[in-house]
């Protein structure tokens, strides 16, 4: 669109278009206001007295003035792996069979990085396109995962003719997050304490072993006060 023309090019168009609010919404039918040009026609200092702030800087948008900076869409990464069928399938662990190939491939592809919504799509013999997608609070980052989350999506779907063509998609590609580790792995994971110290000693048998025992004291103690050391055995 030639520079100067934005006010022209909108004011055909409806004034609903605008981000209006509930009060404008209802107001301006009611003023007779229906197109973006008759709002941008409007004196100013009337928009402020009626609408205020927001009103004016509406009005600013019906008149093709828009100071904010535009933000260059960045597409996000997808995958996809697809295959074409000689023979329509309906059965439907055959087609198990192909997305367990299909997800080894985008496994291939997606390398160290983490998918954070899955797509299946089927054609359909009769021409009917399928499609279905799940966006797991988890990242999708394994074969496993792929298959699995594909596999769901497929017994989802009433088949009402031969699959001609199955694709998987893997959008919102990224690099894996930061994630806090944690200090202490689950206590049931772990040795207890008893089980280890035989072995200690016999490793250390001139050494003592000491063990931490919590004292009943009150909160407002300081810590080196709330414990006390006691040796152990086996």
């Amino acid at each position: 669109m030639p520079e100067g023309e934005e006010a022209e090019f909108l004011s055909t168009y409806p004034v609903s278009i605008l981000p209006l609010d509930k009060k404008m919404a209802r107001r301006l039918p009611l003023l007779g206001i229906e197109t973006i040009g008759q709002y941008a026609k409007l004196p100013r200092g009337s928009i402020l007295e009626q609408f205020g702030k927001f009103g004016r800087r509406l009005h600013d948008l019906a008149n093709g003035i828009d100071i904010r900076p535009l933000t260059a869409y960045t597409q996000t990464e997808r995958l996809s792996e697809q295959i074409a069928l000689e023979d329509p399938i309906e059965n439907y662990q055959s087609v198990e069979h192909i997305i367990d190939r299909l997800a080894q491939a985008l496994l291939l592809r997606l390398k160290s990085k983490q998918a954070g919504r899955l797509n299946l799509i089927l054609s359909l013999e009769n021409g009917q396109i399928l499609e279905q997608a799940v966006q797991p609070p988890d990242p999708i980052s394994s074969y496993k995962a792929i298959a699995e989350r594909a596999t769901a999506l497929l017994y989802y779907q009433a088949l009402g003719s031969g699959i001609v063509n199955l694709e998987i998609q893997l959008q919102d590609i990224h690099r894996p997050q930061p994630k806090q580790l944690s200090l202490f792995d689950d206590v049931d994971k772990q040795q207890s304490f008893a089980s280890v110290l035989p072995t200690w000693q016999q490793r250390h048998q001139d050494s003592d072993f000491l063990a931490v025992n919590l004292e009943a004291t009150p909160v407002y103690y300081i810590p080196e006060y709330q414990y006390r050391y006691v040796t152990v055995s086996a």
